[in-house]
This record gives C-alpha cells, sequence and structure tokens, in this order.
C-alpha cells in the first residue's frame, strides 16, 4: 500500500433550487462529479506538517496528483468537496452512500503546488467527526 497508483475521484455538492411552499432545510441535495484523476496514493502513519499557524498535524495518508488534472475544476474546490479513492462509471450518479465514504476537502491552496504535484494530505487524525482532506 505504500506509494501506490490511485484512481481519484472529485465531486461536489450542491444545493437545488427550493419553491415558496418549502423550506430551505428541505432543500435537496445533489452531487455532481467534477473531474476522475490518477495519482499516487501514500500510506504512512507517522506522516506530520506544520498548520497554516506553525501546529502540527498528523495524517495517516497522502494523495499526489498532478496539479495540471486538476487545475481546470480548482476554482470549484471548496468545502462542499469531496475525493474519492476509486472509480465510478461516468453513468452513475454520486449518490449519498458514495459521498459518504469519500473524503472531504477542508482546503485548497493551489499556490503550495510543489513541482508538478499537487499534494493532496487525507487527514484521518482529528478530531472532527468524519475523514478530512487538505489539498496543499
Amino acid at each position: 500500500m505504500k506509494h501506490t497508483n490511485a484512481d481519484f475521484v472529485i465531486f461536489k455538492k450542491s444545493v437545488g433550487p427550493v419553491g415558496d411552499d418549502e423550506l430551505n432545510s428541505f432543500k435537496k441535495e445533489t452531487w455532481t462529479r467534477l473531474k476522475s484523476v490518477r495519482g499516487y496514493f501514500d500510506f504512512n502513519t507517522q506522516t506530520e506538517t506544520k498548520g497554516t499557524g506553525g501546529e502540527r498535524q498528523g495524517y495517516d495518508a497522502i494523495a499526489e496528483i498532478l496539479f495540471d488534472e486538476i487545475e481546470s475544476v480548482s476554482n470549484q474546490l471548496d468545502q462542499t468537496c469531496r475525493i474519492f479513492r476509486g472509480t465510478i462509471a461516468e453513468n452513475l450518479p454520486i449518490t449519498e452512500e458514495i459521498a459518504k465514504t469519500a473524503w472531504n476537502i477542508e482546503q485548497f491552496l493551489p499556490g503550495k503546488q510543489s513541482g508538478n504535484f499537487s499534494v493532496v494530505v487525507v487527514g484521518l487524525k482529528l478530531p472532527e467527526k468524519g475523514n478530512q482532506v487538505f489539498l496543499r
């Protein structure tokens, strides 16, 4: 599992329009596929980086994706996006069940790409419920 080729699918949550007779809490949420990309998945339980405030952050895995691959969707990446490790057929809709198994994207800092790679840091050792992803 150390540094293996991997497929990723990036998708984004959008909320549909609401009629006058509906409450905002009943808005229909849908998942839209942004892009399927290839990259590397590197499993390492000792990975640590310094956060923006200098704090130490522990991670269990890192995904590396060519920046050219995600540059076209980089302006759409925000906290409503998730990244799924694996492939999903183009004709299949992104269901809530699929979305639950994907990583949340916490932040995307396009200026921080190093060389040809944009590093996706997949954080498992965080107190929040669920898995967080930091795109660097």
